[in-house]
């Protein structure tokens, strides 16, 4: 799917479908995201690459509501955003009701395989730039990288084409936990194989999406939040105020 290079700043409140939907207790998700189409009328149907800052990252691990928090970049797989790669920083409860405190981690959701979570022994080391990649290992197969290092392979998931990149945060209350981080140095890489930097610092809101409905977006807005900053990227935070 051929599309024009679009950035779309997000609030986000969800119920029951969401990016990252999981077999949680909890039915609700927030997010502050920034969608990109892919760049220039090309595509990104070969990988996805971005860097994340991440000051603060906290939830409270609450083991009958699952809650959590995550600074992270989405792959969709699809056009659709029905599938997806994804890989960041999470604090909270897992899937499968374990605490993790601000853990490296990366996960999945395949046609026919449901969403699966994959966790490291990394752990954040806050206030500096982490560079993540989603990037075609063949057969369908997606390998996922955290600063160079292969922490995981997602196969069995290639639904179509038209895949695109999301960054940002995740969470599953508004009124505990925080965070505070910057993405930026968006690349993608088309399916001849050629990377492309789809910098932009122009942003474009919407009110709706798929597999979602969306809140409409802008500084201020929403909680988490989300607003763009000039020479970095985009600023998220939750339950903080912007550094700018």
């Amino acid at each position: 799917m051929k599309r024009s290079t679009v950035h779309r700043l997000t609030a986000m409140c969800i119920a029951g479908a969401a990016l990252t939907a999981s077999t949680t207790a909890s039915a609700q998700h927030y997010y502050a995201v920034d969608v990109a189409s892919p760049f220039n009328g090309s595509d990104a149907d070969d990988g996805v690459q971005a860097q994340l800052w991440t000051n603060d990252l906290h939830s409270t691990c609450n083991l009958f509501q699952h809650d959590f928090v995550n600074h992270e970049l989405w792959y969709d797989t699809s056009s659709t955003g029905a599938y997806w790669v994804e890989v960041g920083w999470k604090d909270g409860t897992d899937a499968s009701g374990t605490c993790h405190t601000q853990t490296l981690f990366w996960a999945d959701s395949r046609p026919g395989g449901g969403y699966a979570e994959h966790f490291t022994g990394y752990t954040l080391n806050a206030g500096a730039w982490d560079t993540f990649q989603v990037s075609t290992a063949g057969s369908c197969s997606w390998s996922v990288y955290a600063n160079t290092i292969n922490i995981g392979t997602s196969t069995v998931n290639c639904p179509g084409s038209g895949r695109f990149a999301a960054t940002g945060i995740e969470s599953t209350s508004q009124t505990t936990g925080n965070a505070d981080g910057w993405a930026g140095n968006w690349w993608e890489q088309n399916n001849l194989g050629t990377w492309t930097n789809w910098w932009d610092n122009g942003t474009t809101c919407q009110t709706s999406g798929n597999p979602a409905t969306w809140i409409p977006c802008g500084p201020g807005i929403g909680n988490p939040r989300i607003q763009w900053e000039s020479g970095i990227g985009t600023e998220e935070v939750l339950n903080e105020n912007f550094a700018e």
